[in-house]
C-alpha cells in the first residue's frame, strides 16, 4: 500500500511542478520586452464586402494601416481557403494559391512596403463556397517582425509547454522500457513502450499543430503533413497497449488499428498523387476515434467489473476524462473551425489521460517487480540451507548435473567430529550452534574461491575451480587456522575432517569426485582420531 501511494504522490508532484511551470513562464514570459501598441490586431477593424464574379465570391477586407506605425511592418494572417491575395492600394503585393491544400493551412508572414503607412490595406479571398473562414480571435497580426513573434509565443505557450513535457516524458517512458527489457523483464515492460510511443506522438501532434514550427521554420506544408499523419497514428499504439495489458482481445481493436494504418497509407496517397486534400479524409478518423474511446471504454468497464484488477481503474478513469475532454474538443472543432479553443480540450484530455495511463502501467510494473522478487526468494529458499544459510543438498545434486566439460575442478568434503556427543551432553542447541559456526568457518575460507554446501548433518562441501594442489593445501591450511582461531572463544571445541579430490583426469564427473573426496575425509577423520588418542595418552 505504500509503494502505491508512494507512487501516486510522486507522479502527482511530477505533474504539478510541470503545471506550476506552465504557470509561470505564461504569466511572467522574459519575451515580453514589447508594447502592445506594437501589434494591431486588426480582426475586428476592417471593413469587410462581398462580391460575386462568374459564380465567383470574392471576399475583401479592408483596414487603413495608421500614418505612425512601424516602417517595417509585417501581416501575419491565417485564411482557411485556397486562395487569396493581399493589395495595397490596388496593387497586388502577394499572391497565394494552395490547390487540395498541397501547402498546409498554415499562417502567412507577408512583409509590407516600407511606404505602407497611411495606405489601403485590402485581403480579398477567392472562392466557390459562401463563406471564407477566417480565425477570429487570433488570426490576423500588423506590427513589427519580433513583437508579432513575440504575441504568437506567448499565444501558443500552451503547446510548447505540452509538446515539450509529452516529448520528453515519451522518450523517459521508451528508455526505461529499453531498460526494463534488457533486465529480462519481459512481463513488467508489457505494452509500457507502446505507451511511450503514443506519448511522443500526441506531442508531436500539439506541437506540429499550433503554429509554432511553422512561425520558426516556415514550412507549413511539412509540419501540417506531420501533424495530420501523427493524429491518425495516435491510437495505433494506444491499442496495442491496451491489448497487451487486458486479458480479452478485442477483434475490433485490431480492425481498427489496420483502418487506422490505412487512412495514414490512403491519405498519404491522396497527397503524392494530388487526388485530394490532406485533410480530406479527418471526418472518417474522428468517427474512427469515437468508435476506438467507445470500445475502449467499454472494455475496461467490462474487465474491471470482472477482474477488480486496481490498474484497471486507472485506465477506466483515464478513459472517462478523455472521452468527456475529446467530446467537447470534437464539438467544438465542428461548431467553429474558426479558432483553436479544439486544442485546448484535446490538451487537458490527453494530459489527464496519460497520467493515469502511467499509473496503471507503473501499477503493473510493481505487482511483477514484487512477484519476481517473490519468485527469485522462493527459489532461493529452496536451494538455501534453513540453519546456515550455505546452499542445500538440493543445489549440490543440481550443480552435479551441470556440464563443467574443460575445466579444472575440485571436490571437498568436510565432517564436523563429535556432534552426537555434543548433542547428547551439552543439548540440540549446541549442536545447532556448532554446524553455523563451522559454516560460517567454511564461507569465510572457500566462499571466494568457490561454492559451498550443506549437503547433510553434519557434512559439507565446497567446489573449487581452476585451483592447483598447492592453492587448495593452502586454503585448507588457513581452514585450520581459522577453527583454532574460533575455539579460543568456544566452550565445546569445534573438530573438522577435511578430504578432498582434484580433477586431473577432465573424464571424471563432480559425483567421481565426491566419492574420492569422501574416502579421503574419511581417512583424515581416522587419522584425527588416532592423533587424538596418541596426544591424550602422552598427556598421561
Amino acid at each position: 500500500m505504500w509503494k502505491k501511494n508512494s507512487l501516486v504522490l510522486g507522479i502527482s508532484l511530477f505533474v504539478l511542478i510541470v503545471l506550476s511551470i506552465i504557470k509561470s513562464i505564461s504569466v511572467a514570459p522574459v519575451i515580453m520586452d514589447f508594447e502592445k501598441s506594437d501589434v494591431v490586431m486588426i480582426n475586428k477593424l476592417w471593413e469587410k464586402e462581398s462580391v460575386v464574379e462568374d459564380a465567383i465570391l470574392l471576399n475583401r477586407y479592408s483596414y487603413w494601416i495608421e500614418q505612425d506605425i512601424n516602417d517595417h511592418l509585417i501581416l501575419s494572417v491565417k485564411f482557411l481557403t485556397p486562395h487569396f491575395r493581399v493589395c495595397l492600394n490596388g496593387e497586388v503585393i502577394y499572391d497565394f494559391y494552395n490547390d487540395l491544400n498541397e501547402r498546409g493551412a498554415g499562417r502567412h508572414w507577408i512583409a509590407l512596403p516600407p511606404y505602407a503607412a497611411g495606405q489601403k490595406l485590402v485581403m480579398e479571398t477567392v472562392q466557390e463556397y459562401p463563406e471564407t473562414k477566417i480565425q477570429k480571435e487570433k488570426s490576423v497580426y500588423l506590427g513589427s517582425k519580433d513583437a508579432i513573434l513575440a504575441r504568437f509565443v506567448k499565444d501558443n505557450i500552451y503547446a510548447l509547454s505540452f509538446g515539450s513535457f509529452t516529448l520528453l516524458l515519451g522518450i523517459v517512458v521508451i528508455a526505461v522500457n529499453l531498460y526494463l527489457w534488457k533486465r529480462g523483464l519481459d512481463q513488467a515492460v508489457k505494452g509500457i513502450g507502446y505507451l511511450g510511443v503514443f506519448i511522443l506522438l500526441a506531442g508531436v501532434w500539439i506541437f506540429t499543430d499550433s503554429e509554432i514550427l511553422q512561425a520558426v521554420t516556415n514550412n507549413t506544408s511539412a509540419i501540417w503533413l506531420c501533424s495530420f499523419l501523427s493524429f491518425i497514428m495516435m491510437p495505433v499504439p494506444l491499442l496495442t497497449f491496451l491489448m497487451s495489458n487486458f486479458r480479452e482481445k478485442r477483434q475490433i481493436w485490431i480492425v481498427l488499428r489496420y483502418l487506422f494504418v490505412g487512412c495514414s497509407i490512403c491519405c498519404l496517397t491522396a497527397y503524392l498523387l494530388r487526388l485530394a486534400p490532406l485533410n480530406w479524409i479527418l471526418p472518417i478518423v474522428h468517427i474512427l476515434f469515437v468508435v476506438a474511446i467507445v470500445s475502449m471504454l467499454w472494455q475496461s468497464i467490462v474487465e474491471f467489473r470482472q477482474y477488480r484488477i486496481p490498474e484497471l481503474k486507472k485506465i477506466l478513469i483515464g478513459f472517462g476524462l478523455l472521452s468527456v475532454f475529446g467530446l467537447m474538443a470534437l464539438m467544438v472543432f465542428y461548431t467553429d473551425q474558426t479558432n483553436d479553443i479544439y486544442s485546448y480540450f484535446y490538451c487537458v484530455g490527453i494530459l489527464l489521460f496519460i497520467f493515469y495511463l502511467l499509473q496503471a502501467a507503473f501499477l503493473r510494473l510493481g505487482y511483477f517487480l514484487k512477484r519476481n522478487a517473490d519468485v527469485d526468494a522462493y527459489q532461493r529458499l529452496a536451494h538455501m540451507d534453513a540453519l546456515t544459510k550455505l546452499d542445500n543438498r538440493a543445489s549440490f545434486m543440481k550443480e552435479e548435473g551441470n556440464n563443467h566439460d574443460g575445466k579444472q575442478l575440485a571436490c571437498l568434503i568436510m565432517d564436523v567430529n563429535d556432534l552426537k556427543m555434543v548433542n547428547d551432553q551439552y543439548g540440540h542447541r549446541e549442536g545447532d550452534q556448532l554446524i553455523v559456526d563451522a559454516a560460517d568457518c567454511i564461507h569465510e575460507i572457500f566462499s571466494e574461491a568457490g561454492q559451498c554446501f550443506r549437503i547433510g548433518g553434519d557434512e559439507f562441501a565446497v567446489i573449487l575451480k581452476e585451483l592447483s594442489h598447492q592453492e587448495i593445501q593452502e586454503l585448507i591450511m588457513k581452514f585450520h587456522q581459522k577453527i583454532d582461531d574460533m575455539n579460543y572463544r568456544r566452550q565445546v571445541p569445534l573438530s573438522i575432517a577435511v578430504g578432498y579430490a582434484l580433477r586431473t583426469d577432465h573424464t571424471k564427473t563432480i559425483q567421481m569426485l565426491y566419492e574420492e573426496a569422501d574416502a579421503n575425509m574419511y581417512a583424515s577423520k581416522e587419522k584425527m582420531k588416532v592423533d587424538s588418542v596418541l596426544h591424550h595418552d602422552t598427556s598421561l
